[in-house]
């Protein structure tokens, strides 16, 4: 990347985090593969599976029946992972669709055992969180997000959910082009876009109330990606400047430049929107105060050309 390659320390740093990743990707690997047991395509599966379904029958009262269908959930899971570290991607898939279904059915048939459902999720979710491109796993990230969002009740919180995700998107972005993965980070940055397009999409459907939180949720998080997507940026035009790159790679660079620049520019409209937003709530609170009103209204005449289209 334009600044690993320029800068010793960024670059010791780089090697200490793919350490520490590659460090933790074998931690968690064992951690799933424990937790698995036995798998499908084994003789002794279909007795497991039977063991499981006789517990569940005996298990009589509900919050227990609960707790029994997240840790089925939760094995699940660690198959289907353990399936895919091996490439047996259907196998592995139809064992996630499994895991999806049981979590939805769980959060959906007893509400108070949501937060133990996003507790495993976050779980599953550290079990893919450092895995990139190359790894078997890479797509089970967006699967175990989309789950996050289906098991969510809250409409509310459903969208923070959503929220959260499109930055990580954007981290992702910032990652994939610090290992050259430049078509990818391209498609993680539309990621990140088309995430905070669905957000915004579904505002409306909050109350009042709730839709001026999210908002501000919305701004709060998009001045943080403000940073990101700036080293984005300086990421992207220190690599452009460099002789031996390719002009096919340029001409990617360039495109991946542009979409970085659209992300900022729309970072700093959001954040003029959210000032516009606190000088509406300030005229609104000052509303009976008649001097402090003919005061702005004498601060306008001064800076804003009135005319009749205008004043209609």
């Amino acid at each position: 990347a334009g600044l690993a390659s320029s800068d010793v320390w960024v670059q010791t740093n780089l090697e200490k985090s793919e350490e520490h990743r590659q460090r933790l990707d074998h931690y968690y690997a064992e951690q799933v593969t424990q937790k698995a047991g036995v798998l499908p395509g084994d003789v002794r599966y279909p007795v497991k599976r039977g063991f499981e379904q006789v517990r569940l029958l005996l298990t009589l009262d509900e919050q227990s029946r609960a707790e029994v269908t997240l840790a089925l959930g939760e094995k699940r899971f660690a198959e289907a992972m353990t399936l895919a570290n091996r490439g047996e991607t259907e196998a592995a898939n139809d064992l996630l669709e499994e895991y999806k279904s049981l979590l939805v059915a769980l959060a959906e048939a007893y509400p108070t055992i949501e937060p133990a459902v996003h507790a495993l999720l976050e779980e599953s979710k550290k079990v893919v969180e450092g895995v990139l491109p190359e790894n078997p796993l890479y797509g089970v990230r967006d699967f175990v997000d989309a789950t996050s969002v289906l098991v969510t009740s809250d409409e509310s919180t459903r969208q923070k959910l959503q929220l959260s995700t499109a930055a990580d998107r954007l981290g992702l972005a910032l990652e994939l082009i610090q290992i050259g993965s430049y078509d990818l980070a391209q498609t993680a940055l539309e990621d990140y876009q088309l995430g905070l397009a669905q957000v915004l999409h579904q505002l409306p459907s909050l109350d009042s109330t709730q839709r001026k939180e999210m908002i501000l949720v919305i701004l709060d998080q998009k001045l943080r990606d403000l940073q990101t997507l700036k080293l984005i940026a300086f990421e992207v035009e220190a690599l452009s400047q460099e002789s031996e790159v390719t002009s096919s790679l340029q001409t990617q660079l360039k495109s991946l430049h542009q979409d970085t620049l659209y992300q900022l520019n729309t970072v700093v409209l959001n954040l003029k929107e959210r000032a516009v937003l606190h000088l509406g709530t300030f005229l609104e609170d000052v509303k009976a105060d008649g001097d402090t009103q003919r005061e702005i209204l004498n601060r306008l005449k001064t800076s804003v050309p009135l005319d009749f289209e205008f004043i209609q």
